[in-house]
């Protein structure tokens, strides 16, 4: 049931980094996505991690280069 809700956020997010649109929105969903992946895989099967593992280092990535854009949400 909650891969049926989590599917449309990911086709969101995607869509609109992928266009170029909406990225400090998009990374912040995609952030709250990315928490339950880990959260997830960290807990009930560590075998799988691995893609969550690599997602985060792209987020990582992709929130550094927008970090003036995302300072007023980390408080700074």
């Amino acid at each position: 049931m909650t891969l049926a809700l989590n599917v449309p956020d990911q086709l969101v997010t995607g869509v609109a980094l992928l266009l170029n649109r909406y990225v400090p929105l998009a990374l912040v969903v995609s952030a709250a996505l990315l928490y339950n992946i880990l959260a997830f895989h960290i807990t009930m099967f560590p075998a799988g991690i691995v893609p969550g593992l690599i997602l985060t280092v792209c987020w990582v990535v992709l929130a550094l280069s927008m970090h003036e854009r995302l300072a007023p949400l980390l408080g700074g």
